[in-house]
């Protein structure tokens, strides 16, 4: 009797923990990736602020660390090349030439100095208002049967087709730095990306996924992401988040 108890908690906890495409008042979320590099002497500040707006319900703020400054003397703790990859695919597809850190990318439409705040609010409240006048897809993740997460994308307004990521990432870690540019410092960050995969193309029509939660949960992650982009690093179409840990 009291393991059947124990498992209905777990499960209503588990559903608790999972966070709809949409924020409070019923507003869709705001896309923020910072890509940033602990070897970076100007990203502190950024780095900064997106542990401010990782606190906030309206936007999901991630932190990419990039790799092409670890030969100044310290090694990014959370650097990948993939997410040098994510960041040139942007580049390319805003009519870039080239990538820099600090750097935000808003809803994969606008990108922005890291550090410069009024400026990425506004885009922030642009991608909002972009948000209510073209109504976007509604996705949901919430607990599935067995040990898995289940990822509905309803039908959307257009026949507009998209990529399904999915990103995963740590809530919080803090790092002292010993070598490069910031050394010395011990700089805390928020919502930082371990790594993330497409794991499915949209056509606009309704699609269900499952995934594993013990796959989720490998490495002792924080978090998951789920993002839909129009093509495949294009504008956000929808956004969810599901906590794979309990949160104090």
């Amino acid at each position: 009797m009291l393991q059947r108890a124990l498992s209905a908690l777990a499960l209503v906890l588990a559903m608790l923990s999972a966070t709809p495409a949409l924020a409070g008042g019923g507003k869709a979320l705001v896309l923020v990736e910072l890509f940033t590099s602990q070897g970076c002497s100007s990203c502190p500040p950024a780095d900064a602020y997106l542990v401010e707006l990782a606190k906030r319900k309206d936007v999901l703020a991630l932190g990419f660390h990039v790799s092409y400054w670890d030969y100044l003397g310290w090694k990014d703790t959370f650097a990948s090349d993939r997410n040098v990859w994510r960041q040139r695919a942007y580049a390319k597809s805003l009519g870039e030439r080239s990538v820099y850190t600090p750097q935000v990318v808003v809803n994969g439409t606008a990108h922005e100095v890291g550090s410069r705040r009024d400026a990425i609010e506004a885009l922030i409240s642009k991608a909002k208002i972009g948000a209510r006048e073209k109504p976007n897809p509604e996705l949901s993740l919430a607990p599935g049967p067995g040990d898995t997460l289940s990822v509905t994308l309803n039908d959307g307004t257009s026949a507009t087709a998209g990529t399904v990521w999915l990103i995963r990432f740590d809530r919080g870690r803090e790092v002292s730095i010993d070598r490069g540019e910031n050394a010395g410092r011990t700089l805390l960050y928020r919502n930082v990306v371990t790594d993330f995969k497409r794991i499915a193309q949209w056509n606009g029509g309704r699609l269900e996924l499952s995934l594993g939660m013990a796959e989720l949960r490998e490495g002792d992650r924080d978090a998951v992401a789920v993002v839909v982009q129009e093509g495949s690093l294009g504008r956000v179409l929808a956004v969810a988040t599901h906590e794979l840990k309990l949160l104090p």
